[in-house]
């Protein structure tokens, strides 16, 4: 019995940490998204997008980039998370590593 719930709060963790990352992805997907309706952009004018995360101290500093022919490269969003937030395997080896990494989000946009 004790067995059983053993796994069962490990898989709800599991699952728990699936969410948390789908979570920061679509986070980052909405507040571009947010950003391209704001400037009264289309998708289709959306050249790059790209996201810079810094370790600091555990916490993870994000800041959202997106390139349009009409506003050039611009910082869209700052926002700070927790480093367990991101779960990312090659993102988190990357901040680890080297202290920050960078991603295209280009195809998070549909």
């Amino acid at each position: 019995m004790i067995d059983a719930l053993f796994y069962a709060a490990l898989a709800a963790l599991g699952l728990g940490a699936a969410v948390t990352a789908l979570v920061f992805w679509d986070d980052i997907r909405d507040r571009l998204a947010g950003w391209l309706r704001q400037k009264g952009l289309h998708k289709s004018a959306l050249m790059d997008a790209l996201v810079r995360l810094d370790d600091i101290a555990g916490r993870v500093r994000c800041r959202l980039f997106a390139t349009a022919r009409r506003t050039g490269t611009v910082r869209i969003d700052e926002t700070v998370y927790d480093v367990n937030q991101i779960d990312d395997p090659e993102v988190l080896a990357e901040l680890r590593k080297r202290g920050h990494a960078q991603r295209s989000v280009l195809h998070l946009i549909d």
